[in-house]
């Protein structure tokens, strides 16, 4: 337990210490809902607000349905759709749609939970100021994730790193951003949990910035 929280703690003193001249802080809010349609198959309903701009001005908000389907105990498959209302270049709101695909994997070691999930994403812009909106954006996430089950405590850490590549197109940059995250989940029921965490993102395209996020989310399971 001492060794998980020190690399929580090296995690944030490295990210804080790589911090660029460009920063920016957030806050992210987050519920979801988890639906079971059969004994293999999920149905997981997200709604979220992102804030920007020393969280003074909210830069998105989605909402986001996902079906699950468990093909081992140790992994799923998934499908899901978000769509977006986003703030642009012109300061207004527009909506983006955004198609998911998942494959999840996940085990444990002791009271250690390891999990990785690859994300491919599929996004359609509706604001259009250049040729390049025109073409759908292709990215590929890979979350790799770890939780310690305290014993007899309903608290549980949780840290992950996320980076996000461009696909199917040629740029100079494929790494475009990536999570850095480190947090605290808390069984409030055996159905309901939230969680308070820490982000750490550094963004190269479209401009360089890093930003600090406290993250705030509600899951529920019916």
């Amino acid at each position: 337990m001492k060794r998980f929280l020190f690399f929580i703690t090296a995690c944030l003193i490295l990210s804080r210490s790589s911090f660029a001249q460009s920063k920016d802080f957030g806050l992210w809010f987050s519920a979801g809902a988890s639906v079971p349609i059969t004994g293999y198959l999920d149905l997981k309903l997200e709604g979220d607000l992102r804030t920007y701009k020393d969280a003074s001005k909210i830069h998105e908000k989605f909402a986001e349905a996902e079906m699950s389907l468990k093909v081992f105990t140790f992994l799923s498959a998934g499908v899901g759709y978000r769509l977006t209302s986003r703030i642009e270049d012109d300061n207004n709101y527009y909506l983006r749609h955004k198609f998911l695909a998942d494959l999840k994997g996940k085990t444990n070691i002791r009271r250690v939970g390891l999990s990785c999930r690859l994300r491919y994403e599929y996004q359609k812009k509706t604001y259009i100021n250049s040729e390049n909106d025109l073409t759908p954006d292709n990215y590929l996430r890979v979350k790799l994730e770890a939780s310690y089950n305290i014993r007899r405590s309903k608290i549980e850490p949780v840290i992950y790193y996320e980076p996000f590549y461009r696909i199917f197109e040629s740029t100079s940059r494929p790494l475009e951003k990536y999570r850095l995250s480190a947090g605290l989940a808390y069984k409030l029921t055996r159905k309901q949990k939230i969680s308070l965490s820490y982000i750490y993102q550094r963004d190269w395209v479209p401009n360089f910035i890093d930003t600090n996020i406290i993250a705030l989310d509600y899951d529920f399971k019916l």
